[in-house]
């Protein structure tokens, strides 16, 4: 799943040939952005809400690379974005995700890169460029890594600008399990803790953050020094001063499941929650959560109501909030219930994903 999909055309340079469409064909307050027979991923929102950058895949060519993208805020015509740097990489895979535009222009985003046939990437790296110039980014850092208190990070994911020197991440391991023996690969990110990444100084510096154990996901809150984030296997969100390091239980989605993908929105909190995902512990792999998404809750800080948003036949994932705070858009996967005999039926999650655009009251 992570590295998947079509061969963008690396050598050459993005031409708008055609202005297209700045808006989708729907209509509605929860609405279809992209159709792609692959997938869409990973939405993230300019600073200033003028447009998305998400990661697509291809449908055509031999080396399926993930490239990023970037879509009027209300859909429309998708615009490419560089994909790979020289035809050096013409024979390899290259995924582009987890895009975090920043103040100033800046964008994080990461980079993997394997040869056909791989089941893992052979390297990855956290990049720092510009949403206009993507191609010529300089290296963070490479990973997997050993962070400074011994573990493995070897994804990262939920990037979240703090100010314009600091950011937050999850750092994830990523295991390759076989359903059964012949069977594709999956690949299952599961949260180890998050990360402050400093880019103030020459050298980019790294530091767990204490008391973030088993994190899901991030987003920041009101301050650069409050964040919100989500554990594997819980049903809490928590609360967190940065500078203090106290945290507490921000909302409790109880009954409604394991929550995670949170995104903090004034008083208000929307998350994932239930759904379609696993969290066990392996006798050989260690705690280990398997997503294939969930509902689409929010959350009222002030009077600790929640429900969730009826979007029928659908799952969703890492929702993102626009900078306007009028709108909402997230990965969302199609359900499909087949039977399989008397009184059995079972749920089928499609393969490709597409992004939806959800109106906030």
């Amino acid at each position: 799943m992570a590295i998947g999909l079509t061969a963008c055309a690396h050598e050459e340079p993005f031409q708008n040939q055609n202005p297209g469409l700045d808006s989708t064909f729907g209509r509605g307050p929860d609405r279809q952005l992209t159709f792609n027979p692959a997938a869409d991923v990973r939405p993230a929102w300019l600073s200033d809400g003028s447009a998305l950058i998400y990661t697509y895949e291809g449908i055509s060519g031999s080396v399926r690379d993930r490239c990023l993208a970037s879509l009027p805020p209300s859909g429309g015509t998708r615009r490419e974005l560089p994909c790979a740097a020289s035809q050096l990489s013409q024979d390899s895979v290259d995924a582009f995700s987890e895009a975090a535009p920043g103040p100033g222009g800046k964008l994080l985003f990461t980079r993997e890169s394997s040869l056909p046939g791989d089941i893992n990437p052979r390297q990855g790296a956290l990049e720092l460029g510009t949403v206009n110039q993507p191609g010529s980014a300089t290296t963070v850092l490479t990973f997997p890594y050993t962070a400074s208190n011994g573990h493995i990070h070897s994804g990262i994911s939920h990037i979240r600008w703090l100010s314009p020197t600091r950011a937050i991440y999850l750092a994830s391991t990523v295991t390759y399990p076989r359903p059964c023996g012949p069977c594709e690969a999956d690949t299952v990110y599961t949260g180890l803790e998050l990360v402050e990444l400093d880019l103030s100084g020459p050298t980019p510096t790294i530091q767990p953050v204490p008391g973030t154990d088993s994190a899901s996901s991030v987003d920041v809150g009101s301050s650069a020094n409050e964040i919100f984030f989500t554990r594997n296997g819980d049903t809490r969100v928590y609360q967190m001063d940065l500078t203090s390091g106290g945290i507490i239980v921000a909302h409790d989605f109880g009954a409604g499941g394991i929550v995670r993908d949170v995104a903090f929105f004034g008083n208000q909190l929307y998350a994932v929650v239930g759904g379609l995902v696993v969290y066990t512990v392996d006798p050989a792999l260690g705690p280990s959560q398997l997503d294939h998404g969930g509902k689409l809750y929010i959350a009222d800080l002030v009077n600790g109501t929640d429900s969730w948003r009826i979007v029928d036949s659908r799952v969703f994932r890492r929702p993102v909030i626009s900078p306007l705070r009028n709108r909402m858009v997230a990965e969302s996967f199609a359900l499909t219930i087949i039977g399989c005999g008397q009184g059995c039926a079972d749920t089928v999650v499609s393969r490709s994903a597409d992004l939806w655009l959800l109106d906030l009251p």
